[in-house]
């Protein structure tokens, strides 16, 4: 078996569509009586999706598949986005399919011909578009199974992980013998690819057909769309001298369904072989075949020009097209051409659009290569255009166009975006006009330049402001605001006990009341006004993203620091630290003597008679002590001779992992508990110092699941007959101590 091997060259995202299933028309009644289409569809099985020209198929991972946030699912015609039909509500992707429910809601001719061609009876397949990441495309080897999808699938195969759905198209014919996933083979094309020779006969089998059921004509078109992408392969199928097979000839026609035979030297498939055989296609290999002799029939008489640089016939049968679309395609391409449109066409609107963000993110102190466009906390909040790697050519080419507008003001910039949505805002008179700043913040276009700018100049702010102490808390999600319970193992007894012989282990204890941890919602806001417009403040977002990023990432390290700091009371109603738990120690200040004193107390700990095994993994200071630590912990000169002495060796060296300090020990810091307009203040304690194990976090930091753990950012226009725009950051948070035992709290 020839085996087509991939191998990765850069990690830039593929667009693909992948094969899906059927699309069930209904009638559903909406407001006032009307008539609103509706479509039932199953757009993935799960299963592997096979592309012509090649003998490895792929397979999609249903389990890491996801939607884009805040993206809506168009449904459209032949993965055409300039033929939409509607949109896809109700996306469900499951264990092993994707279903969704449909609207016709488009006003457009292709939702009426898919409508109407449902309404008559006519069974419109599904395929599925989706943008996935090469880095995240695997080679599964030949004889190796893998449970995906709900199937047990054996390679070899690509397996495609962390794919986004992007759309759903409806397609004439099954994409599984073809179609879409032609283009899925013109996708796979852009990376790199070891020498493999497909055959002629492998390129018939993928595409569902047999020699036997074409003529000499259709067999030559089949022959010229295989040679042009393999051009070097076998071609081990000859030509039949006798003429072409007549349509109503039983040789051409697919064989009934109970006496299905394999051709001669075929082999027939085996139980737990995923590969397809021709059995699979019958049902839809006379459509084939009379749809390749369509084909050939037209294109002599219309000759068509050449598609991207294939013939017309070739790039027809290869990606399934209808003889009627063929035939609309030919006499389109008569027609006198129209006089150019100002609109740009898609892949130069994103890139103006992720070029015009990027230039105004320069102008709030992003640059254009900034670490923030690749950073993982930046995927929700800036679109997949802008985070592509530095080096990837969408990405310079948007920051080359990006410095053409290095020299725009606000309002020339305001006016290059809505151009984009084919808006001229100087039609409308002078920009400070009513109507200018009506159409300018009512742009959907424009709402999305100043947005990722804001959201990039936030997230920048974020990804810059660093702090040790979170390598002190483990982090995890609670469902909601409510407050959760953290209980705990009561640790008696040791290590098991050995059990008897059809003994019953003992259950472990948990303690009978946990702690309380609660989640917060914190949030800044800021709005910008027609007079920050007409001011060109992009010192205003500036300085107003800058904040907002730091203050969201400061909030995680004040929670912190208020358990070390402030020493909460617990639900036994003693502080956290406390000499009754042994936990604190007093008159302690940081010296030799102390801190080996205060590492045996803390290593030495039990818990009901048993050892804890904690490890000081952190000492834990102020900024001004962190010197004094690091002269403790430092290794002596080694001194050899007659003047070694026990005292040169500092048996303190290597007791601790690494010395931790932070400014708020020093200065103290705002309560972030405290919701009051004016806070009060946590006062610093610059001469306190902590022992702790991280590897036994003490404290944990809780998120609101579906809120995520970096900060959530929105914005809208202003009401009440303003111009403008408000801006919000929030970060749904809470902070817990929930083991005592894993720090030692040390004051002077």
């Amino acid at each position: 078996m020839v085996s087509s091997k991939l191998r990765i060259e850069a990690s830039n995202p593929v667009n693909m569509p992948i094969p899906g299933g059927l699309a069930t028309l209904e009638t559903i009644e909406a407001a006032g009586g009307s008539k609103v289409r509706k479509f039932n569809l199953l757009a993935y099985t799960g299963g592997k999706a096979y592309i012509p020209g090649r003998s490895m198929p792929v397979v999609f991972d249903l389990s890491t598949m996801k939607l884009v946030d805040g993206m809506p699912v168009p449904l459209l015609l032949d993965h055409d986005n300039t033929q939409p039909v509607g949109h896809a509500e109700a996306i469900k992707i499951g264990a092993s399919s994707i279903t969704a429910t449909g609207y016709a809601s488009a006003e457009t001719e292709w939702r009426d011909r898919v409508v109407n061609s449902a309404a008559n009876g006519f069974q419109w397949q599904l395929s599925v578009g989706v943008v996935v990441d090469r880095s995240n495309i695997l080679e599964i080897p030949e004889g190796r199974s893998e449970n995906l999808n709900g199937q047990l699938l054996t390679g070899p195969f690509l397996l495609a992980r962390h794919a986004e759905l992007r759309e759903i198209t409806f397609t004439a014919t099954g994409a599984d013998a073809g179609g879409a996933v032609a283009k899925l083979a013109a996708s796979f094309g852009t990376l790199a690819q070891e020498p493999t020779a497909v055959k002629f006969s492998q390129y018939l089998t993928s595409l569902g057909l047999t020699v036997a059921m074409l003529s000499a004509d259709a067999l030559t078109a089949l022959r010229t769309a295989w040679r042009g992408a393999n051009a070097d392969a076998e071609d081990d199928v000859p030509q039949p001298a006798s003429a072409p097979a007549a349509q109503g000839d039983a040789q051409a026609a697919p064989p009934a369904q109970g006496d299905a035979q394999p051709a001669a030297g075929q082999q027939q498939a085996q139980p737990g072989d995923n590969r397809p055989t021709i059995s699979q296609y019958e049902q839809d290999a006379a459509a084939q075949v009379q749809r390749v002799e369509a084909l050939t029939a037209l294109n002599a008489s219309l000759q068509p020009p050449a598609i991207d640089g294939q013939s017309a016939l070739a790039h027809a049968i290869t990606n399934r097209w209808t003889p009627e679309r063929f035939e609309l395609h030919a006499l389109r391409s008569r027609r006198p051409q129209a006089p150019a449109v100002h609109t740009p066409a898609a892949p130069d609107r994103d890139l103006i659009q992720a070029s015009l963000a990027i230039a105004f993110a320069d102008r709030l102190g992003v640059r254009p290569d900034h670490p923030v466009y690749e950073a993982r906390d930046s995927r929700i909040s800036l679109n997949a255009s802008l985070r592509r790697p530095v080096n990837d050519q969408f990405r310079q080419r948007a920051m080359d166009q990006a410095d053409r507008y290095r020299g725009h003001g606000m309002v020339e910039l305001f006016a290059q975006a809505a151009r984009l949505s084919g808006q001229d805002l100087a039609s409308l008179g002078h920009w400070r006009s009513d109507e200018w700043l009506r159409a300018a913040f009512s742009s959907t276009a424009i709402t999305d330049m100043y947005t990722q700018a804001l959201n990039a100049r936030v997230m920048a702010s974020w990804v810059e402001q660093t702090s040790e102490l979170m390598q002190l808390v483990t982090e995890s999600d609670v469902q909601n605001f409510m407050a959760a319970e953290r209980k705990a193992l009561e640790l008696t007894g040791g290590a098991p006990r050995p059990l008897p012989n059809q003994g019953v282990a003992k259950d472990i204890s948990m303690s009978a009341n946990g702690e309380q941890i609660r989640a917060k919602m914190y949030a800044d806001r800021f709005q910008f006004s027609e007079q920050d417009l007409i001011d060109e403040r992009f010192d205003t977002l500036r300085q107003a993203g800058a904040v907002m990023g730091q203050r969201s990432r400061r909030l995680l390290y004040d929670l912190i620091a208020y358990v070390l700091i402030a020493n909460p009371t617990m639900s036994n109603t003693r502080a956290f630290f406390n000499t009754t738990d042994g936990n604190l120690r007093t008159s302690k200040a940081l010296n030799r003597d102390n801190l080996i004193s205060g590492l045996t107390a803390f290593e030495t700990q039990q818990e009901n008679g048993v050892n804890i095994d904690v490890r000081p993994t952190h000492l834990i200071v102020s900024r001004a002590a962190r010197f004094t630590a690091a002269e403790l912990l430092s290794p002596s000169a080694l001194i050899t001779g007659e003047n070694a002495t026990r005292s040169s060796l500092n048996v303190l060296a290597g007791q601790i992992g690494g010395v931790l300090s932070d400014a708020r020990i020093d200065n103290g810091f705002t309560d972030p508990t405290d919701a009051a307009d004016i806070p009060a203040t946590v006062a610093g304690v610059p001469t306190t110092w902590w022992i702790a194990d991280a590897t036994q976090p003490a404290i944990e930091l809780v998120y609101v699941a579906g809120l995520g753990r970096v900060p959530r950012l929105r914005t809208g226009t202003l009401g009440n007959g303003m111009f403008g725009f408000w801006y919000d950051c929030s970060m749904a948070a809470g902070i817990a101590p929930v083991r005592r035992k894993s720090v030692q709290r040390n004051n002077a």
